[in-house]
């Protein structure tokens, strides 16, 4: 009996997993017939990925101006003078630049010229080195640089702020009743004025300066000196210089004469008296 009932619990548990098979074929089939009539996926740039990732954004380049005060001492020698003052000038407008001062003298044989240089802080290494290629003889060199991006901006604020402090002073003074808060007010908005007044000035002068650079340009030529005689002297000048030697000797004896007075007149002196009595004796 218990064999029996093993038996029919084995066939009945047989039938029920043929039933499931069969059940689970046809909706495996359909979902296969599914995946093969939908539509490709859309094929992905692998160059789109490298340019921009996907649920990334790339951040802005924030430009960073620096604001640069360049100045330059240069002092070199030159062989042609005038040629390169010429060509000075010529090369410093090539340069969108200009020339602010100009100082030229002439002493000791050496023909001298100071200039003050003012070039687009973007071409200022390119003047200088043109200048410094188109000497002969480089004596000195100096170059300094002075970042006063921080300073500019500092002086930009204050002076926003000094503006707007000055605009509520004004719309006090219209509100204002009693003549001393008037004068009062006014004096402060006279303050704010001249401050504004001098830190807009500071801040027009450092612009420029950070717009165009200075170099302080000194170049000079040695002139020889063609007043030296040159070999040796022909017989006109040997005579004439002789005869001037010779006159000049005579001062010099004269010269003598007239410092040894005393003793030659003691000497006289001395002689006549002598010779006197010489000849009272004869």
């Amino acid at each position: 009996m218990p064999v029996r009932i093993l038996l029919l619990f084995i066939s009945i548990l047989i039938f029920s997993c043929n039933r499931n098979t069969e059940n689970i074929s046809p909706d495996v089939n359909s979902a296969d017939e599914t995946i093969a009539q939908a539509e490709p996926l859309p094929s992905v740039s692998t160059d789109s990925i490298a340019e921009k990732p996907s649920g990334m954004s790339l951040p802005e380049i924030i430009p960073w101006e620096k604001k640069l005060i360049k100045n330059a001492t240069l002092t070199v020698e030159v062989g042609d003078f005038k040629s390169f003052n010429n060509g000075l000038h010529t090369l410093v407008t090539q340069y969108s630049g200009y020339i602010a001062s100009e100082k030229n003298t002439y002493a000791n044989l050496r023909n001298e010229s100071e200039v003050t240089i003012k070039v687009p802080v973007m071409r200022f290494e390119e003047l200088l080195n043109q200048l410094n290629n188109k000497a002969i003889k480089t004596i000195e060199r100096n170059i300094s640089t002075q970042d006063v991006t921080g300073e500019m901006k500092d002086i930009k604020a204050r002076l926003e702020t000094k503006k707007e402090t000055r605009l509520k002073y004004l719309e006090f003074l219209k509100k204002s009743k009693n003549i001393n808060e008037v004068l009062k007010v006014q004096n402060e908005i006279n303050e704010l004025q001249e401050q504004i007044e001098s830190m807009n000035s500071t801040h027009t002068q450092m612009s420029h300066q950070t717009t165009f650079s200075t170099i302080q340009l000194t170049f000079y030529s040695v002139i020889l000196d063609h007043t030296q005689p040159s070999g040796k002297p022909g017989f006109a000048d040997r005579f004439v210089t002789s005869i001037r030697s010779g006159i000049s000797i005579i001062g010099e004896f004269l010269i003598l004469l007239a410092r040894l007075w005393p003793f030659i007149f003691i000497a006289s002196v001395t002689w006549l008296v002598l010779r006197k009595k010489k000849l009272l004796k004869i």
